[in-house]
């Protein structure tokens, strides 16, 4: 991380710059994934993810040498929190108090960048066998709904990992946990989510 000593020097402030544009650059793909994620369906054809991303742009250079100063945050955990912010700021606007910080969203319907690869094609192939994972859209929508049943703390690890993408070390530093527990916590969820899969009715196995 650049050192904040001397940040009042004109040389000193464009290192600061750059080196925050430099962090924004590389972290900028995830971002963007967080926002599109959490963006509540609802008011996706209003509201522009770059938009959005640009106002964390914006106020993240505002704090960064606030940052620099000890914030003990990765980077990426850092800008995240901005970008959650500034989302909750987005909702706040559009949709007052209907937006609740723990509302569960459709998952089946969420737009992927990369539909072979998107994140719920990828949950389904982590918790039904080979043979299941033709990947039909029933069968999406099926691991949706037991997603909704989830209890929250399975929920949030599952979501933290497989839709935000974070890696289990982040997971561990959002949670404030160890990394074993993170592991364990994401593990466990991934079973529980599958045993409630195969509870449910509509779930074929061919």
């Amino acid at each position: 991380m650049l050192s904040p000593e001397n940040t009042n020097t004109p040389n000193s402030q464009d290192a600061v710059s750059d080196s925050f544009e430099n962090i924004f650059r590389e972290e900028r793909p995830r971002l963007w994934r967080l926002i599109r994620f959490r963006l509540n369906p609802g008011i996706r054809h209003h509201v522009d993810t770059e938009d959005i991303l640009q106002d964390v742009f914006i106020e993240a250079s505002r704090l960064y040498a606030d940052y620099l100063n000890g914030n003990s945050l990765a980077p990426y955990l850092w800008l995240r929190q901005i970008a959650l912010e500034t989302l909750r700021d987005v909702h706040r606007t559009h949709m007052g108090t209907q937006q609740s910080a723990t509302e569960r969203e459709s998952y089946s319907d969420l737009p992927p960048t990369d539909a072979a690869s998107s994140p719920l094609v990828r949950l389904v192939a982590a918790v039904t066998t080979p043979s299941a994972v033709a990947i039909r859209q029933e069968t999406k929508v099926i691991v949706d709904q037991a997603l909704q049943r989830l209890n929250e703390t399975d929920w949030e690890v599952i979501q933290l990992r497989q839709f935000e993408e974070l890696t289990n070390s982040e997971v561990a530093e959002v949670l404030k946990i160890s990394v074993t527990a993170a592991s364990i916590r994401y593990v466990r969820a991934l079973e529980r989510l599958k045993d409630i899969v195969e509870t449910l009715p509509d779930f074929r196995q061919d």
